[in-house]
């Protein structure tokens, strides 16, 4: 039996997880708005939004995945190593259809809040049924500056960025017509 969760189950125990470095009373565990990861920034470099047209299987996706962030030091192999036993667990997040999200605790080598995306036009099967288009790996870290990510990263999906995609846009093309689409229908409310 798939163990499948999904965005809110990742931010529930995410969430549970701030409440609990709260709780113990301490004050410096503090995240100033400036040193907030913003999606944007991976979206616009290529290193870490990658489009292939297919993948072989789930090592060569764990490969393209983990290379930027090893490259730029957000997390040591070990992070990328437990990944891996999670995903053959089937401990995965399947926070919407046709994407997965991939990632784990800080405390298995992750030192900093990134993330590298890959979208593939001919989908990858995953397990029985499931095909994944967009997989994407979240590097974690100790005072929760990857929440703010997935929030975005919610955002992004439910506003018709992976139809863009599809169409052959470009990962920050996407998020750029994403973002005018959503500021447009506000100026018409």
């Amino acid at each position: 039996m798939n163990e499948q969760i999904g965005i809110e189950t990742v931010s529930d125990q995410l969430l549970d997880q701030i409440e609990g470095l709260y709780s113990k009373g301490t004050s410096d565990v503090k995240l100033k708005h400036n040193d907030a990861v913003k999606l944007e920034t991976f979206l616009r470099n290529p290193d870490f939004a990658l489009r292939k047209s297919e993948a072989k299987n789930m090592e060569e996706v764990f490969s393209f995945l983990e290379r930027p962030l090893l490259e730029k030091k957000y997390a040591k192999r070990s992070y990328f190593g437990q990944i891996r036993k999670d995903f053959l667990a089937n401990r995965t997040a399947w926070i919407y259809p046709k994407v997965l999200l991939l990632l784990s605790d800080y405390r298995f080598g992750s030192f900093r809040a990134g993330l590298s995306l890959l979208y593939l036009d001919k989908p990858l099967r995953v397990g029985e049924e499931d095909e994944v288009e967009l997989f994407l790996l979240l590097s974690t870290e100790e005072k929760m500056a990857h929440v703010p990510l997935l929030f975005e990263l919610d955002f992004l999906l439910e506003n018709e960025f992976l139809a863009e995609l599809r169409k052959g846009y470009s990962m920050f093309d996407a998020f750029l017509m994403k973002n005018l689409t959503v500021k447009e229908n506000s100026k018409k409310r």
